[in-house]
């Protein structure tokens, strides 16, 4: 399964655990999702769904596949506001 950290990298220096979200290839068009796809470094057309947030320690990432840009940065903290009710 691939992850999404959610979070600043300067906040979680030296905490061995941080907050991911999963990415899945299953769309459904949710305000809460953001698309992801050949841009971000994945291999297709995904999402990473901000209603499910998990906790995972450091160790346990062990390939990086992709990143976002600042613009589809925005796009995730707006579907996190969204799903945390924070909106």
């Amino acid at each position: 399964m691939h992850y999404t950290v959610v979070h600043r990298r300067a906040a979680v220096k030296g905490h061995p655990r941080s907050q991911q979200s999963a990415v899945t290839s299953t769309l459904r068009g949710s305000p809460t999702e953001v698309e992801l796809g050949t841009a971000e470094g994945l291999k297709h057309a995904s999402c990473v769904n901000l209603c499910n947030l998990f906790t995972v320690r450091q160790k346990d990432l062990r390939t990086f596949v992709g990143s976002v840009g600042p613009q589809k940065m925005v796009d995730v903290c707006r579907a996190l506001a969204l799903a945390s009710g924070c909106d």
